[in-house]
């Protein structure tokens, strides 16, 4: 085939009621993309703020260009799961003379459950890429006449799914020659995180936390010259603050510190910008790594504690010594980001499985501890709340099925379910962004979940008593001194929930 015949269109899905911004993934596709097949067209195509309800209209009005064969790669994670069916269904139905749509999902939800997504929707869903998706959708695009045999490819052939061996994931070097921009057309990831710009300088994770989806893969990470540069591009195009985004900074010592003096260096000659990173409180347990953080102009640490009590921490799979983890937090860690300019940042979950008022006891006195702490030396700390859930590809997950808590498919009730009734949203929609995708085990009906039927009323699915404890733990910490709990409100795309989206939600659905 002549690649002139072949276009693909990268799409972020609408992302109602979720953080606002596009994913880093879809430009670091287009750009590995576009420079080993510079003849096909590539091109980046933003849904995140479209309303459900027209998304056609949008796609046709965006100034897209399409080919013979136009292939359609969107991404997903749990909570944008249905959105992303949306639009690869928006796609399929398009009438355009000539033009043949195929569609690849790809993405955390997918990647960990494709068996279940081809079955489900095959009018909708060619291909599944799974895991990382820039070596595959090349030579997916390379071989396109014969697919069949691409790296991290699934498909249904027949009646069954077959599933292609993994596909090689990239490198030190391969990673140092992607950009951070796409054609220079202002696609930098998400500037939306709370007013900061996104970037990743580091990918996977090799710990094994029962409840990510992440867990146990190897980190690869850019090199630090290639960090300094890119950061220095940030702070060109006008991000003066930046979020990175590994998901365990601080993993390696020595990169560490080679790229905190790296990046200090920068400062000294008179670049401006502050960065903020997330990581664990055995990386932060480290003599000096808080100064040294504070010289490259780190304004903010998010510690990923999630939770304050030990049997949560085993249940969560966080550490082995859940009373020597809290110790090294409230001792080491704590006390050193308080003496410092570095702010104090904490995820914690809630709504764990057999959650208690003991245990928001608990929660409440350890806080009230350190915010103490926190207020003689006039600051504070921020409390991140995130509702515990069930990802699938996670331990928790297949733990579930092992113990016949819910079935194989339970993603396919539940996020259709959750998208059209926005149960966290309605119950703890101040406290925590709607759409979180993953199943909120804690809060909702055993004998519900055990069924997978979620089209009974709402009031029949929520545990009352469960999402009031929440409501008052994450209020009394509100107001303890030294503590402050995150609003999400006003970072958050606008839901558009309407009688006519929900109608095209039905008929997406079946």
């Amino acid at each position: 085939m002549e690649n002139a015949e072949l276009t693909l269109i990268l799409v972020m899905p609408p992302q109602p009621g979720l953080l606002n911004g596009f994913a880093t993934g879809l430009i670091s596709i287009a750009n590995y993309v576009q420079a080993q097949l510079p003849t096909i067209r590539v091109q980046l195509l933003d849904l995140s703020d479209a309303p459900l309800s027209a998304l056609e209209a949008t796609i046709l009005n965006c100034g897209l260009s399409f080919a013979k064969h136009t292939v359609v790669g969107i991404t997903t994670t749990t909570a944008s799961y249905q959105s992303a069916l949306w639009v690869a269904s928006t796609f399929k139905k398009l009438s355009l003379n000539g033009v043949n749509f195929t569609t690849v999902l790809g993405g955390h939800h997918v990647s960990a459950d494709p068996e279940v997504v081809l079955q489900n929707h095959p009018k909708e869903v060619d291909y599944i890429v799974v895991g990382e998706g820039e070596i595959a959708m090349t030579e997916f695009l390379r071989r396109f006449r014969h697919v069949c045999s691409t790296p991290g490819l699934a498909f249904k052939h027949n009646d069954s799914i077959q599933m292609n061996p993994a596909s090689p994931m990239l490198n030190e070097r391969e990673l140092d020659a992607i950009p951070i921009t796409f054609e220079e057309r202002g696609f930098l990831g998400t500037p939306g995180k709370f007013g900061h710009v996104t970037y990743v300088s580091a990918r996977g994770c090799p710990l094994k936390c029962a409840f990510c989806c992440v867990a146990n893969q190897k980190i690869r990470a850019r090199s630090v010259p290639r960090v300094v540069e890119d950061v220095r591009r940030l702070v060109e195009l006008g991000f003066s603050r930046i979020a990175i985004e590994d998901n365990f900074f601080a993993h390696a010592p020595k990169r560490t510190n080679e790229l905190c003096e790296a990046l200090a260096t920068l400062r000294r000659k008179g670049l401006k910008f502050t960065w903020d990173c997330q990581t664990r409180i055995e990386s932060m347990d480290r003599a000096g790594l808080v100064p040294l953080l504070e010289r490259a102009g780190c304004e903010a640490v998010y510690l990923g504690v999630e939770s304050l009590n030990s049997d949560q921490l085993i249940y969560l799979n966080k550490t082995p010594s859940p009373d020597r983890y809290l110790d090294r937090l409230r001792e080491r860690v704590i006390p050193a980001l308080l003496e410092s300019d570095v702010e104090c940042f904490i995820n914690l979950q809630f709504g764990l499985p057999g959650e208690s008022t003991k245990h928001h006891e608990v929660t409440k006195a350890f806080l009230k501890e350190i915010g103490l702490d926190a207020a003689r030396r006039s600051k504070r700390i921020t409390i991140f709340p995130m509702l515990h859930v069930v990802y699938p590809g996670t331990e928790h997950f297949f733990s579930g099925l092992r113990q016949q808590k819910f079935p194989r498919d339970i993603f396919e009730s539940f996020t259709f379910w959750e998208m059209r009734q926005a149960p966290v949203l309605n119950w703890l929609g101040k406290h925590f962004a709607h759409g979180t995708g993953g199943i909120p085990v804690g809060i909702l009906n055993p004998e519900v979940l055990r069924s997978g039927n979620f089209e009974m009323q709402t009031r029949e699915t929520i545990e009352l008593d469960a999402v009031m404890r929440i409501d008052s733990i994450l209020t009394d910490l509100d107001e303890l001194e030294g503590i402050r709990v995150f609003k999400y409100g006003s970072h958050l795309v606008p839901t558009q929930e309407t009688d006519e989206s929900r109608a095209v939600m039905e008929t997406t659905n079946n």
